[in-house]
């Protein structure tokens, strides 16, 4: 009976190099929420991308120019899925005051610019932790 030769690693390499790529499904992309990658996509679905933190001065002043606001209360700093607030709310915070992040808590609070969309003309403030402003987002815990 004949001997059967074993492909090499060569051959082996060379074989799957040619047969057809799988695709990949992309991540979900799920407006108002962070997806499996640690993205931001915004309600219109724009990816955002985290740029720093804001004083409450900066997100009054971005608030003010039309930067979308939303807040997740757990401070995890991006797993948790975030609330946006609505036309009416975020009319409510032009008299709210400045948001605060000396709540005198265990738990932290900051404030986020994220920026994305097209030629980065979308931002959003995202209130993280115990983060407040006025009315229109309270103390959480």
């Amino acid at each position: 009976m004949p001997k059967t030769r074993r492909p090499s690693l060569a051959e082996i390499a060379a074989e799957l190099r040619a047969a057809p790529k799988r695709e990949t499904a992309p991540d979900p992309v799920t407006p108002g929420r962070f997806d499996r990658g640690g993205h931001l996509i915004d309600l219109q679905g724009n990816v955002l991308r985290r740029e720093g933190k804001l004083t409450a001065q900066e997100a009054v002043a971005l608030m003010r120019s039309g930067a979308a606001v939303a807040y997740e209360g757990c401070g995890c700093g991006g797993g948790c899925d975030p609330a946006w607030l609505d036309e009416a709310e975020l009319a409510a915070l032009a008299t709210a005051g400045n948001p605060r992040t000396d709540t005198r808590s265990s738990q932290p609070a900051w404030i986020d610019l994220w920026t994305g969309g097209f030629n980065d003309t979308v931002s959003l403030v995202l209130l993280n932790g115990e983060a407040t402003w006025g009315r229109v987002i309270p103390r959480r815990h």
